[in-house]
């Protein structure tokens, strides 16, 4: 479509794909008016062109919409939805290596003869250290590797 001029009107008519290029340049996004995001996504619905970020609880620094080039939009929802899944990993990974810390510690502190703190760093290190795991088993302490099963 060939960009038109409204002289009556003092505008100018373009399409959405040459005005989207045109607003995003080499950038990933930029931030737009309200009345421009909401005409934008009236035309495109959110597909495969662009997509407009408005404001919302779940991104609360943002205080204007954002027009995406799609492609980039697309790109950054999976690196943050992996993000996730590995802090979620991380973090089980950590509750996991935590609770058997815990119980090696409980079962080095029956033997005696050591505080709670040195049980705790000597817990550490036999975790840690693929060779102290038969000592683990010496000591009869059961160590968990799945989340069901803290």
């Amino acid at each position: 479509m060939p960009t038109l001029a409204l002289p009556d009107q003092r505008a100018i008519l373009i399409s959405v794909a040459d005005y989207v290029t045109d607003v995003l340049g080499d950038n990933d996004f930029v931030s737009l008016p309200f009345d421009r995001a909401e005409a934008i996504l009236q035309i495109t619905k959110n597909q495969s062109l662009c997509y407009i970020q408005f404001p919302s609880e779940e991104c609360p620094e943002l205080t204007r919409p954002l027009l995406w080039n799609y492609g980039a939009w697309s790109s950054s929802i999976e690196r943050y939805r992996k993000s996730k899944e590995r802090s979620e990993r991380e973090r089980v990974a950590r509750w996991i290596a935590d609770e058997n810390v815990r119980r090696i510690k409980k079962a080095v502190l029956r033997l005696g003869l050591i505080t709670d703190t040195q049980a705790q760093m000597l817990a550490y290190r036999m975790l840690i250290n693929p060779e102290k795991h038969k000592t683990i088993s010496a000591l009869n302490v059961t160590l968990i590797t799945k989340e069901s099963e803290l």
